[in-house]
């Protein structure tokens, strides 16, 4: 699955869909505004909600929801590491940690930062997972499905061909040449 956040007047809302765009959904609404940074764990999507100045969770389907941290500035970003939330703050100029369970007092990390527009945190450790794509490779892209399913896709305007098993697969433009899965310049 796929999160992200929209939002305005009209459709201001958490949203989900499966990786390749289909089955999208709006999974909260209420009481949504300025839903900016949007990241996720293993159980739960966390979000900023900067209209309302505060960090939200739910449950991938929308469920559960709770207000983490109320009474913040203007959260933007968010992040989500081990047991701990990281967000910015425009208005306090940093960025901030708090325990992913909720609490009310946060520890800046970083002072003195303006505009940071998104937070992402590199782990050099190892994650089990499973992965559809790994068992099922495409030609040049594959996009994972729920239930352990694969979806092939290729680029915007690259020629495909439809194989007997009713896979699509992706071919190079013209002055390309297929290597590993890869489309190089010839």
């Amino acid at each position: 699955l796929m999160f992200w956040t929209d939002w305005g007047d009209r459709a201001a809302g958490v949203y989900r869909s499966y990786m390749d765009g289909t089955n999208v959904s709006c999974i909260v609404s209420e009481g949504v505004r300025w839903p900016n940074g949007i990241t996720a764990d293993d159980h739960w999507l966390y979000w900023t909600e900067a209209y309302s100045d505060r960090i939200e969770r739910a449950d991938f389907m929308g469920g559960q929801r709770t207000v983490l941290i109320g009474g913040l500035p203007h959260p933007y970003a968010i992040a989500v590491f081990k047991n701990d939330l990281y967000w910015d703050d425009w208005s306090r100029m940093g960025i901030f940690k708090a325990p992913k369970a909720g609490s009310q007092s946060n520890e800046l990390i970083v002072g003195r930062l303006t505009g940071v527009m998104d937070l992402k945190i590199f782990y050099k450790g190892k994650n089990r997972g499973h992965n559809a794509c790994a068992d099922h490779p495409c030609s040049l892209l594959c996009l994972p499905q729920p239930g352990h399913r694969h979806t092939c896709v290729c680029p915007d305007g690259a020629p495909t061909i439809t194989m007997p098993n009713g896979e699509v697969q992706c071919q190079c433009p013209t002055g390309y040449l297929m290597k590993n899965n890869t489309c190089i310049k010839t």
